[in-house]
């Protein structure tokens, strides 16, 4: 069976599914470099789930009163978490240079993959003792609603 224009509609069908698939792969590829070329600020990185913006996060999901201390407690530690966080980041970054570098340098890249391990451990016992310090302070509510929170990576 032949349409309008003389061609048979098989074709018609072919090149409308190659319209549609071309779309879609620009639809894709569109949003895999917008992912790639957001701010630092907009993707959580793994240092997130102990850092500042950790704790921001669930105070969202607190009663008021337990949100104020948890964010007071933090308030008062905010200072040294950002010191530890930015050393984990620049081990980070070092870490990615090694990485690119030509010759590749695998005692380097080993050293900074320790690095990177040896600055995210010390974060862990700051944020460990923050949340010690204010959970028995807090209300049953507080920390049942605690308990179920779940921090989504920003991704």
């Amino acid at each position: 069976m032949r349409d309008l224009v003389g061609r048979p509609r098989w074709t018609l069908w072919v090149v409308g599914l190659s319209i549609a698939l071309n779309l879609f792969l620009l639809g894709f590829l569109g949003a895999q470099a917008w992912r790639l070329h957001q701010p630092e600020g907009a993707a959580a990185s793994a240092g997130d789930t102990l850092g500042p913006g950790f704790f921001r996060q669930l105070a969202r999901d607190l009663p008021p009163a337990d949100a104020r201390l948890l964010l007071s407690a933090l308030g008062a530690r905010l200072p040294e978490m950002i010191g530890l966080r930015r050393d984990w980041q620049q081990a980070v970054e070092r870490l990615r240079t090694d990485i690119a570098q030509v010759p590749y340098a695998d005692d380097k890249v080993r050293a900074d993959l320790a690095a990177v391990q040896a600055a995210r451990q010390k974060l862990r016992p700051v944020t460990e003792d923050l949340l010690l310090t204010i959970l028995p302070q807090m209300s049953d509510e507080g920390r049942r609603a605690l308990s179920q929170t779940r921090v989504k990576p920003g991704r």
